[in-house]
């Protein structure tokens, strides 16, 4: 259930959904970038010399941990899908959380602190003060969740805007005469 934003937060709240509460407990998301050659190992951490020609699965993986409780996600493929399995975990609910607009990227205080009031205003406090994710819209390239930006030291989620009009169609093309 969508509720339209005050006129003086039109610049900072997208859209509110009413969310689950966060739960108790002291879960916090983490997440570690695992190498073929430590996941050989055991899943140790990432080898100062890494040599993978032998490893038929080759790159990095991740996956979620959580510092409160010790709950180890699955290895994922994608870093943003190992901080959604742990958000999952630790923060049920965080997918209809409101989606505020992008963090503004300055280095004046004024802009920055009437981002994380807007923020405030449209979180519950429980849920900031215990480093629960802030979903953000964004759009272009920046789709990482980045860990530490939101209010509270959580992780900024990416939410993409799709592009304007939709996909773009370009009419076919005749390229021959038959």
């Amino acid at each position: 259930m969508s509720e339209p934003a005050p006129a003086h937060d039109d610049h900072i709240r997208v859209a509110i959904t009413h969310a689950d509460q966060p739960v108790g407990g002291n879960c916090r998301v983490a997440v570690r970038n695992i190498t073929a050659r430590a996941r050989r190992a055991g899943e140790g951490s990432r080898p100062s010399a890494p040599n993978d020609d032998d490893e038929p699965t080759r790159g990095s993986r991740y996956r979620s941990y959580c510092k409160g409780c010790g709950h180890a996600g699955p290895l994922q493929e994608d870093e943003n899908r190992a901080v959604e399995d742990g958000c999952d975990h630790a923060f049920p609910g965080w997918r209809s959380m409101p989606v505020v607009v992008h963090r503004p990227h300055t280095d004046k205080p004024q802009p920055l602190a009437r981002w994380k009031e807007g923020v405030r205003a449209v979180y519950p406090a429980e849920w900031l003060d215990r480093q629960g994710p802030v979903r953000e819209l964004r759009h272009g390239l920046g789709s990482r969740h980045v860990p530490g930006l939101a209010p509270g030291g959580g992780y900024l989620m990416a939410v993409m805007r799709p592009a304007p009009g939709g996909p773009m169609r370009l009419p076919a093309i005749q390229t021959s005469l038959f």
